[in-house]
């Protein structure tokens, strides 16, 4: 009986440890001089309980990206016009560079097997790919078209382990979309997302079981079905001007090695017991 417990114990311990994802966003506030002030905010994606992490030295950031665990940021300085490239694991935040092609803060994602970061810019002309170079900074053009008939834009911009990529559309629909780099025309509908037509931004990133999740500008969270498009609501969260990051190889948590180590520490001991 004790082994089945210790064995039960032991199989329990990774997914106590890995169960709930933390996303990252930027959201804005205005502190006692009437001034708004723009913080990165760490989300329980599970619950919605965020934790402020520090004023940012730049506003809206709705693409935001983990490579090689560093958080990036598309963001603007007030009162330029543009969005540059930032490195946003420590706030502040430090520019890396201009992006040199008048880039929206749109969307952010990192493909972890080339190696590439991806970026979508939105205006009101139409819609447009890049990659960006992490070092430099500096953009590349791959793609662009002219804006949906149904769809005024896309923001978010989410890829899993399998380089799937994905985006989120609004306008007079909402609707969530592939994109398929193979195709003539790269941005391929999935289906409806998030119900009827809404006003502001969704951010979309992928965790470490490739689960979809989407966090919309009013604070609220969702998982998305990606073979339909389908939105979940799992909890409310406080409303942002950024987009959504989850690092899918994020350092475990202290309690996540504490309960790890103690796991270790009833296994040996119990094979110490079945020794004797």
């Amino acid at each position: 009986m004790k082994k089945t417990a210790f064995i039960i114990l032991l199989l329990c311990l990774p997914v106590f440890a890995w169960a709930d994802p933390f996303g990252y966003t930027v959201t804005n506030f205005t502190n006692q001089s009437q001034q708004v002030e723009s913080h990165l905010m760490r989300i329980d994606l599970s619950t919605g309980i965020s934790s402020d992490l520090g004023a940012i030295d730049f506003h809206t950031a709705q693409g935001l990206a983990f490579a090689k665990n560093q958080l990036y940021a598309m963001g603007g300085i007030p009162g330029t016009g543009n969005a540059d490239f930032w490195n946003l694991t420590t706030p502040p935040g430090s520019l890396i560079s201009a992006t040199g092609n008048n880039l929206s803060n749109t969307g952010l994602d990192y493909d972890r097997t080339t190696e590439t970061m991806y970026q979508i810019t939105a205006f009101w002309q139409g819609i447009e790919f890049y990659s960006i170079d992490i070092g430099a900074g500096t953009s590349t053009y791959i793609y662009g078209r002219a804006f949906f008939m149904d769809t005024m834009t896309l923001d978010g911009l989410a890829i899993n382990s399998q380089v799937e990529i994905y985006a989120a559309g609004f306008g007079w629909t909402n609707s969530l979309y592939r994109i398929d780099l193979s195709e003539a025309d790269i941005f391929i509908p999935v289906g409806p997302l998030l119900g009827t037509p809404m006003q502001g931004h969704c951010g979309l990133a992928f965790d470490e079981s490739d689960t979809l999740w989407a966090l919309r500008s009013d604070g609220s969270i969702y998982t998305v079905n990606t073979n339909t498009g389908a939105a979940t609501f799992i909890a409310q969260t406080v409303a942002n001007e950024g987009g959504l990051a989850i690092n899918p190889v994020a350092t475990p948590e202290p309690t996540t090695m504490l309960l790890l180590g103690l796991g270790l520490v009833v296994v040996a001991g119990f094979r110490n017991r079945i020794g004797m």
